[in-house]
């Protein structure tokens, strides 16, 4: 296989002939052809959701796929983003740099919890930060091929364990032709932007090097009006980062390639603000601190684009380093093995005051000098094949994974100005074997295919956790801990998942399946509670059985191409890790524990028709319902039924469309789209002002591609375009501490782009 190759198999979307199978008559033909030439066929994709390469459609698997061009024309350039134009899936997080992902209706994060939705980078799972939010912020989403984001259960085959889904990023590969673009970028709130890339081959097709490059800066959207070191004022939730990426494609042989990339990135902001939104004059704030009243007045004045000050620092600082390389072998022409290593390493600074006022009521301070770290390495092996005359396509391989546990981190909180230091180290390792083979039943029927797929995973987590007083001396150990106030967690969790389905490709058009799969989340420990009793320092796992069915179609309504993927599912999810929060002397303290049983129902369309060829329109549908059926003793059954949209958004829908302008083709390709996405209210029904209300964006946009056929791309977009007010993230204190917060999304935002490609990129 020569890197020409292996680039072109990477393409995420590759253009069908636009012809129909030719008809008896030849009067039938001529009019296939003018209804092909008046409306051209949709596009196919190519996916990996298997771990090997499939056109989208005839994969039995539920997959959303955003490509590169989508990726620019609604401007998604995080994984929050990723909301507009996928069904089922949901982020919530304390900040906009890191976020807990949900897929419907599984992955909500827990404190002490793994994520129950993992994000890949070539193959290789993305580490997660102590409390189980995915590190993947602004600065990966450059120079991708495209996102694939797989839906239930991803036991057999991908990396870590998975209840929810996974997120896939695959980076552009290296070709043989000599190519690259600039692009700079102007917009709202002083944004300015520089995304540039370069494919120089080096040896020929053998050795060819592929670099990117991109940074933003832009100005915070929330005015602040003062903080220790600004009293002048200052302002938050804005962009600042750059980031580059380095990928090396080696074809060692015509049997051997490696390919290895190279990310990292630097990120400093001011973090993400949180706007006052409620206050109880009697309550627990406003008594320790009256003046609270009078500000509160004052914010309601301000509106939601400012805030009245902060009593610390905000600050928000992000370095990451992620080494992926990926070696394959033809053994035979059938046969191949693969080796996938990946190294990450993950630093990270924040201060965030989720209180929204000028006094210590809640906030998390950073302390001088104080870092916190992690990374990650794994080490995959794979053996993949075609047997029995091409009938059986299989897959065999382990994994092991490792996050070192690093030194302590030592972080403040700071409830009513009393300070607790939570300082805590976290560290774990799994292993796990798998195998999956899909036989094809033709001799049976034709079409017809099973496939099935095990394996066996081995966790196991480390943590400890001090719970110091501002001056990092221990005071009255709790009883679970030592003299030095250090709790200590150990623990080891292994589960056996599978995977079973049967496919049938009715036509070359229409494609029937329906599969089960099993999951399981690995137990943990609750670290960051210093004062947590000994009987609930632990957790079991958690354990999903789904069980879905689905068709993926292409068809035609009159000259109309059309194609509708729909899948619906049902899941049984047990021994559920759930979050709540409690009170011990004063201080705020979140624990994870098992609280029983729950049934999931829900269904997923999207759409996608080619009205004329200069117009193409989409849309999607989703459906979650989230229902405990059991309790676990002890459980707060009515505080549980409360969270059941907890980052579950029980609807949501998007619309999209794109039209060509009719443009002299000497001049260039000119288009205009607009995009429509919105999501249910979700969150905390017992808590008020705990609900995130449904919201709806709008982003529009229009381009003009090679420019007089010069290589010049220009484009304009507007995101948000109707301006509406919407939350993105709460703090829901008002029942305990008599307020709440609010963090905003972004106001509308609009900019221009200008693009110069060259060489094989035009």
């Amino acid at each position: 296989m020569t890197l020409k190759t292996l680039a072109v198999a990477n393409t995420s979307w590759l253009v069908l002939a636009a012809a129909l199978p030719a008809g008896p008559a030849q009067a039938a033909q001529a009019a296939e052809e003018s209804a092909t030439a008046a409306s051209p066929a949709i596009e196919e994709v190519v996916v990996t959701a298997r771990r090997r390469e499939e056109t989208l459609q005839r994969v039995p698997v539920a997959v959303s796929v955003v490509s590169a061009a989508v990726l620019d024309r609604q401007n998604i350039q995080s994984i929050v983003e990723l909301e507009r134009a996928v069904p089922g899936l949901s982020s919530q997080g304390q900040t906009r740099d890191n976020v807990s992902i949900s897929i419907r209706g599984q992955g909500t994060g827990q404190q002490a919890s793994l994520p129950g939705v993992l994000i890949y980078l070539n193959e290789v799972p993305i580490p997660y930060d102590q409390l189980g939010q995915s590190v993947a912020g602004p600065g990966l989403y450059m120079d991708l091929q495209n996102v694939q984001v797989l839906k239930g259960p991803q036991g057999t085959l991908f990396g870590r364990n998975s209840v929810g889904g996974a997120v896939l990023l695959q980076t552009r590969q290296p070709d043989d032709v000599f190519g690259g673009r600039v692009q700079v970028g102007l917009g709202s709130y002083a944004n300015r932007e520089l995304d540039a890339m370069l494919n120089v081959p080096l040896a020929g097709d053998r050795l060819v090097l592929r670099i990117a490059a991109k940074t933003q800066d832009r100005k915070g959207f929330t005015k602040v009006l003062s903080q220790p070191s600004d009293p002048g004022g200052f302002r938050m939730d804005d962009v600042d980062y750059w980031s580059i990426r380095g990928t090396l494609a080696w074809q060692v042989s015509d049997r051997i390639t490696n390919v290895t990339t190279l990310d990292r990135l630097v990120s400093d902001n001011n973090g993400s603000s949180y706007i006052l939104n409620s206050l109880a004059p009697t309550g627990r704030a406003a008594a320790r601190y009256p003046q609270l009243v009078s500000l509160f007045a004052q914010q309601q004045q301000l509106g939601i684009r400012a805030r009245i000050g902060s009593s610390l620092d905000n600050e928000s600082t992000r370095r990451y380093t992620f080494l992926t390389n990926v070696t394959e072998f033809a053994i035979t022409d059938d046969i191949s093995v693969r080796n996938i290593f990946g190294y990450m390493q993950a630093k990270r600074t924040y201060s965030l005051e989720a209180d929204g006022s000028p006094f210590p009521v809640s906030e998390f301070a950073q302390p001088d000098g104080e870092v916190f770290k992690f990374g990650q390495y794994s080490e995959e092996l794979q053996l993949r094949g075609k047997s029995l005359g091409g009938r059986l396509e299989w897959i065999a391989g382990g994994l092991y994974l490792k996050n070192p546990t690093p030194g302590y981190y030592n972080r403040p909180a700071i409830t009513f100005g009393a300070t607790v230091i939570n300082a805590s180290r976290f560290g774990s390792e799994s292993a796990g074997l798998y195998g999956q083979g899909t036989y094809d039943l033709a001799e049976l029927v034709q079409g017809l295919k099973v496939t099935a797929g095990f394996r066996y995973t081995w966790d196991q987590r480390f943590a400890q956790s001090r719970g110091l007083n501002a001056q990092r001396v221990c005071v009255n150990p709790p009883a679970s801990a030592d003299a030095q106030c250090t709790l200590t967690g150990d623990t080891r969790t292994e589960a056996p998942t599978w995977t079973i389905g049967l496919d049938w490709q009715a036509t070359d058009q229409i494609l029937v399946y329906g599969a089960s799969r099993r999951g399981y989340r690995a137990g943990g420990f609750n670290a960051l509670n210093p004062n947590i009793v000994t009987d609930s320092r632990f957790f079991d796992p958690e354990y999903v059985t789904d069980y879905e069915l689905g068709l993926k179609a292409d068809w035609r309504l009159g000259p109309v191409p059309l194609r509708t993927n729909l899948a619906v599912y049902r899941q049984n999810y047990s021994d559920i890790q759930v979050t709540e929060t409690r009170f011990v002397a004063g201080q705020q303290f979140a624990s994870t524990s098992n609280a029983g049983a729950a049934k999931i129902r829900g269904g997923e369309l999207e759409v996608t028709a080619s009205l004329t060829r200069d117009l193409q329109v989409g849309g999607f549908l989703s459906y979650v319902d989230f229902d405990f059926t059991r309790f676990a003793p002890g459980a707060n059954a009515a505080a549980l039924r409360a969270q059941e949209t907890a980052n579950r958004p029980m609807h949501q829908y998007g619309l999209n469309a794109r039209y060509s302008l009719p443009v002299a083709e000497s001049l260039g390709d000119a288009s205009v789209f607009a995009n429509w996405s919105w999501r249910d209210d979700a969150g905390n029904k017992a808590l008020r002002d705990g609900v995130i209300p449904s919201y709806g964006l709008l982003s529009l946009g229009a381009e003009m591609k090679d420019i007089g056929r010069s290589g010049w791309d220009a484009s304009v977009f507007v995101t948000n375009a109707l301006n509406k007010d919407y939350v993105v993230a709460l703090s829901a204190a008002f029942e305990t501490n008599g307020y709440t917060t609010y963090s905003y999304g972004e106001p509308r935002m609009f900019g221009v782009r200008l693009r110069y490609r060259f060489g094989g990129e035009r």
